[in-house]
């Protein structure tokens, strides 16, 4: 069962764990809203649809019935972990401080910085950040681009065949038996290799000169973040990402938002709109354009100082809640265009965008504390005196990753401009 933080807070009866949940939950309006659903394991795995099976019609004396079935991709996500210490001095500590004990402000400080970081890589996020091919005709891969949830580091190296005859390359990811599809390639360019899963792949960029004989190589992917992928990493192609048309970039538009909503995203649950307060206020200007003040208001379920009021009144379009998000950058390029964003239209769900997290037991008990158990990814450990100084620490910890439950749930526009 999802959750979202707020839910969870909502539940408990442990103070301290509900106060964990709110300083996260309160961070930011998305944040609040994301579906949490508890896993086990340093991965979790769930079926994506690829295809319907068609049903047609037959006559009355009809003498056999066509049979299919749909058909789904399996998708693995390995988990992440985040961790921060708080040092607190005994000094400041054993002060009469009339704000309450300086450890739990600066406990709860630390998780709304930690909300911050987990809302950030929802649509930053990215894990294998480099590649390194080992095999005779290494020389012949010249960037390799992996897809989400690619993780060398939990499953090992992937490879890729080469097949002189014909000039085929195939790919398997790690942790994949068997090699996907053959692809011709006769002229250098960048080809997307499928694995055995589709729902793994990569964009390798290829030297077709260097490739002389049949040739396997391993090819291990490297990181230099330990981030779980976010959606730029999980929206990947045509179906996923409006291309821009304008040589620097495009200019909002409500044609480009019904585009979002008409065209790409089917999955038509929870839906929310997300932009930074660039593309916000200039989404405001539309609207006063068309002779109108303020777009149609929204209510939240529940959100920062105001959950106790029932919500936060947010601007919305097609009924659609805007959520800003100031985390999504303005720095993407085209042109002369660079201060160029993007927008993201999400339904949040199972089926949609969610994330899993580890968590102790059932979710749902009111009594966990999170120093003795993991509750939705969040677990305090009490580190007591430092060795080299005179403070009392405590180390914030988190695990879970996020996921993509059905390619037709979320779409972007990118390279509009911000500025």
């Amino acid at each position: 069962m999802a959750l979202t933080l707020y839910e969870a807070a909502k539940m408990t009866r442990n103070p301290l764990t509900r106060g964990v949940m709110l300083a996260v939950a309160t961070t930011n309006e998305l944040l609040s809203l994301f579906p949490w659903s508890p896993v086990n394991g340093t991965s979790f795995d769930y079926n994506r649809e690829k295809d319907l099976t068609s049903v047609g019609f037959v006559s009355a004396t009809h003498t056999s019935i066509a049979e299919g079935g749909a058909t789904f991709d399996r998708v693995t996500v390995p988990m992440r972990l985040m961790e921060h210490d708080v040092d607190v001095y005994n000094y400041v500590a054993n002060q009469n401080d009339p704000n309450g004990s300086q450890k739990d402000v600066q406990i709860a400080q630390q998780l709304k910085a930690a909300g911050r970081t987990l809302q950030a890589k929802m649509f930053t996020g990215a894990f294998a950040s480099g590649f390194l091919v080992v095999g005779s005709m290494s020389a012949a891969v010249s960037a390799a681009v992996p897809s989400a949830h690619t993780d060398s580091t939990l499953q090992g190296p992937g490879s890729i065949k080469y097949t002189h005859t014909g000039q085929f390359w195939q790919y398997r990811a790690p942790g994949d038996r068997v090699y996907g599809p053959q692809v011709a390639a006769t002229i250098d360019g960048t080809y997307v290799l499928l694995s055995d899963n589709p729902s793994r792949f990569v964009a390798v960029t290829l030297v077709v000169a260097s490739a002389t004989a049949d040739s396997e190589m391993h090819i291990t992917f490297t990181t230099s973040s330990d981030e779980p992928d976010g959606l730029n990493k999980m929206l990947t192609n045509t179906s996923q990402v409006r291309a821009s048309i304008g040589a620097n970039g495009d200019a909002l538009s409500f044609s480009i938002l019904d585009q979002l909503i008409y065209d790409f995203v089917k999955v038509r649950d929870n839906r929310v709109i997300c932009m930074n307060g660039s593309l916000k206020r200039k989404y405001m200007e539309l609207v006063r354009a068309t002779g109108g003040i303020h777009p149609e208001q929204i209510k939240l379920p529940a959100f920062g100082s105001s959950m106790q009021f029932g919500g936060q009144m947010v601007p919305s379009y097609e009924g659609i809640p805007i959520l800003q998000v100031d985390d999504i950058p303005n720095n993407e390029a085209k042109g002369s265009g660079t201060t160029l964003s993007s927008i993201y239209l999400i339904s949040l769900g199972e089926e949609g965008f969610h994330g899993g997290v580890q968590a102790t037991g059932d979710v749902q008990d009111v009594a966990l504390d999170p120093y003795t158990a993991r509750i939705m990814g969040f677990k305090l450990y009490d580190l007591g005196q430092r060795q080299s100084k005179g403070a009392d620490g405590t180390r914030i910890e988190w695990m879970g990753a996020y996921a993509l439950g059905s390619r037709l749930a979320a779409a972007r526009a990118p390279e509009l401009v911000s500025a």
